[in-house]
């Protein structure tokens, strides 16, 4: 080798791999899709909530009807004009025989943020809340029903999703309150059947709002502590239990009985009051022929309940029993205190909500006790059916009255029916209307 040459070293760089980047983003794609393909393949069972609001959409007016004036557009200047702790009082102070805690704090943040009252808005946001409802409900099913969830979920919407609560459905107040204690009963239920601290602090805190929403807060509690209690949850129980104490006593604190609620003397009229449950129970499908229908539905749910000769519950199924105490004692409360208005009062329609939640829970029941029996599919899709006709039989009473009511608010002004729709309450609504028209809430000749 020649003097002055060098050898030449050479090092080989390790080189960081190329990235497919279109690989990448296609393989992020499809974990995406896979995250949330099980709820596109399942969209179908909102079919009923679909439904639902479509028709709820044709028929609501941005116009006040009933209790709007005195519970939302009252209130709502009064509040507005009240300082400090007057603010508080307001917010838990009775209308009529309820306290209606829940529904006021959502007048309220709606007007704090959009400036004035919409009712077609409340309307809407008063029928979400049986979308949540229906959504805890798929998720109890799942549990008990794992298999064919799906199924029991749309049969169980058509249910729910019944236009014979037409008065939930179209009526601001009417449906934040009724709908409003039942998805707080339903928030509370399914965070007490989560385990850890923080989500009974949660169901303890939905329970506390749920007991001053309306009159039957007190048994969605009573029920939430012994739901707690057959499901050995000790500190879940315990803390159920203080809130159902000390929140049931404040509910009474200062109450005032209403001239509508029956006297303590006619409490126990068990003829009328008997008549009157079954009627309830069975109105999800007749009025003609309510009462029957309420005894084979009350003999079918005892019949069908799943819990074993040891009294222990089929696996996934105590939340439904639960939800069926809630359901049972508020119908049996409602018998007590509204037969005196009449039999025709069982058919009320801001009350049929609770028949309809009972037939889902007696759909299911039935699914689970002949689950891998001989026929099995021939019998629930013979139930399934009667409950399809009883949809359509409801949708069409329901779109009927849900015209009505466009009409009447339409073309009657100031519609305030408290007896019989009087000059006297006419000029009533008229004056809470102005008073609201005047502090900025809301003027009815901008719609009429």
């Amino acid at each position: 080798m020649a003097a002055g040459s060098s050898k030449k070293t050479y090092t080989t760089e390790k080189k960081a791999p190329v990235i497919n980047t279109s690989e990448t983003g296609r393989n992020s794609n499809i974990g995406i899709i896979g995250k949330y393909l099980p709820a596109l393949i399942n969209f179908w069972i909102f079919i009923p909530v679909i439904i639902y609001f479509a028709v709820i959409n044709k028929y609501t007016v941005n116009i006040p009807f009933n209790d709007d004036y005195d519970a939302i557009l009252g209130f709502l200047t009064k509040f507005k004009n009240a300082t400090g702790v007057d603010k508080i009082g307001l917010l838990f102070s009775q209308h009529g025989d309820h306290r209606i805690f829940h529904s006021r704090i959502v007048y309220v943040v709606y007007y704090f943020i959009f400036g004035k009252i919409n009712f077609v808005h409340i309307i809407f946001l008063a029928n979400v809340q049986l979308v949540v409802i229906f959504v805890i409900l798929i998720h109890f099913i799942k549990k008990a029903i794992p298999k064919y969830w799906n199924i029991v979920s749309l049969v169980t919407g058509f249910c729910l999703f019944d236009l014979s609560s037409f008065e939930n459905a179209d009526f601001a107040m009417c449906g934040m309150q009724n709908y409003g204690v039942i998805m707080l009963f339903f928030i509370s239920l399914y965070f007490y059947s989560l385990p850890g601290k923080k989500n009974i602090f949660l169901g303890g805190l939905f329970e506390a709002i749920c007991i001053f929403s309306s009159g039957n807060g007190v048994i969605c509690a009573a029920c939430l502590t012994a739901f707690l209690i057959l499901n050995r949850g000790k500190v879940g129980s315990l803390v159920s239990g203080a809130i159902l104490l000390a929140c049931g006593a404040l509910y009474y604190f200062h109450y005032t009985k209403s001239t509508a609620v029956g006297s303590v003397s006619e409490i126990f009229t068990s003829a009328r009051d008997t008549r009157f449950f079954f009627h309830m129970i069975g109105s999800h499908f007749s009025y003609e022929n309510g009462i029957e229908a309420g005894v084979c539905m009350f003999i079918l749910l005892i019949a069908l309940i799943p819990v074993n000769m040891k009294f222990v519950f089929k696996q996934g199924t105590l939340p439904f029993i639960c939800i069926l105490g809630v359901l049972l004692g508020t119908i049996v409360t409602i018998s007590v205190f509204r037969s005196g208005a009449g039999e025709i009062a069982s058919y009320w329609s801001r009350y049929i909500i609770y028949a309809h939640i009972i037939a889902s829970i007696l759909f299911i029941f039935l699914w689970i006790k002949l689950d891998g029996k001989k026929l099995f599919w021939y019998l629930m899709a013979s139930a399934a059916i009667v409950l399809l006709f009883a949809y359509k039989s409801n949708f069409d009473y329901g779109d009927t009255n849900l015209a009505l009511m466009k009409k009447r608010l339409e073309y009657t002004p100031y519609y305030y029916f408290a007896n019989g729709h009087s000059n006297e309450e006419i000029e009533k609504a008229k004056a809470i209307e102005a008073a609201a028209c005047k502090e900025g809430i809301y003027c009815i000749q901008d719609e009429r």
